[in-house]
């Protein structure tokens, strides 16, 4: 059985693109990273997209501000690796992808389902990592 939870770590899809991005040298990191945050503007956003453009916003956040005391240990390693401050061609990519998922995303979608405690909880940790990037 898979992982599945409301945290941006919490589920398979994040957990294996996490892994890809450790198993990189530290140069592949950020092309990496920019490629799962290019989302298609103004299109609806399947899950596995949404979800990995939500890690890779939370690294980039994190590269960004130094705070990475709520990022899962191999996270901190891979965040380590993208550079400070990571470009601003990157942050505004991230703050973009971020608020599509946010808007039109089966990723947002499926997390609506859950009960309103926790999809609200799950909107704020993602409201959150927009405004770190901001």
């Amino acid at each position: 059985m898979g992982a599945w939870d409301i945290g941006i770590f919490a589920n398979d899809v994040a957990l294996d693109f996490l892994n890809e991005l450790e198993e990189l040298d530290a140069i592949d990191v950020s092309p990496s990273l920019a490629a799962a945050v290019a989302l298609p503007n103004g299109e609806y956003i399947e899950e596995d997209a949404g979800v990995r453009a939500l890690v890779a916003a939370e690294l980039i956040a994190a590269a960004k501000d130094g705070r990475e005391e709520r990022l899962p240990e191999a996270a901190r390693r891979v965040a380590s690796r993208i550079g400070n401050p990571p470009s601003m061609e990157l942050v505004a990519a991230a703050r973009i992808a971020v608020r599509s998922v946010l808007t039109s995303s089966e990723t947002k979608e499926l997390r609506s389902a859950l009960s309103r405690d926790e999809f609200e909880k799950w909107q704020n940790d993602v409201k959150g990592v927009l405004a770190r990037l901001d």
